[in-house]
């Protein structure tokens, strides 16, 4: 008797309703993850994008070592944002340092001091200032005109926005 009075509730009937109370909120769920991953994926996408974008304004109107250094800077910056956002998937010992190592976005004196930091947020923030400092520098000495300036630093503004926006779903 103990264990048949614990099944009263279990029949047809309320199965069928307990599943469609369960299909209910699945398709909530399902249709918010599926938004939560859509502008994820659009944050990322543009972050690429104005990445690409300085990358091309920068080669077409400084002098190459100018442009290789905001290019450099930039990259680096866009690699320790992911690591930032990401605590297992991709690292400063798996991936970033790596990739510097390979690709030589920093210096050694650079490195050392993002190092310092720590990479994560306060470092994608210092590499972001850098390029900003870089931008002021190539318009002080000429190589950008004020429109060029403005278009630059909305395009780094851009950049960081998106960024900002998958901070905010780092869980």
């Amino acid at each position: 008797e103990g264990y048949e009075s614990m099944f009263v509730f279990i029949n047809q009937s309320n199965i069928s309703k307990a599943g469609a109370l369960l299909s209910f909120f699945l398709t909530f769920f399902t249709m918010e993850s599926y938004s939560r991953d859509k502008a994820q994926w659009s944050a990322w996408m543009n972050s690429c994008t104005a990445v690409l974008d300085i990358a091309i304004l920068v080669r077409t109107s400084l002098p190459a070592p100018e442009a290789k250094r905001i290019m450099r800077t930039m990259m680096a910056a866009h690699c320790v944002g992911v690591v930032a956002i990401t605590d297992c998937a991709y690292g400063n010992a798996n991936f970033f340092s790596q990739f510097n190592t390979i690709y030589k976005l920093l210096t050694t004196s650079e490195m050392a001091r993002i190092q310092q930091i720590g990479v994560n947020r306060d470092a994608y923030n210092e590499l972001t200032c850098w390029v900003m400092g870089m931008m002021r520098e190539a318009q002080d000495a000429g190589y950008l005109d004020p429109p060029g300036a403005a278009q630059l630093t909305s395009i780094l503004s851009t950049f960081r926005l998106n960024i900002k926006h998958l901070f905010d779903y780092h869980d």
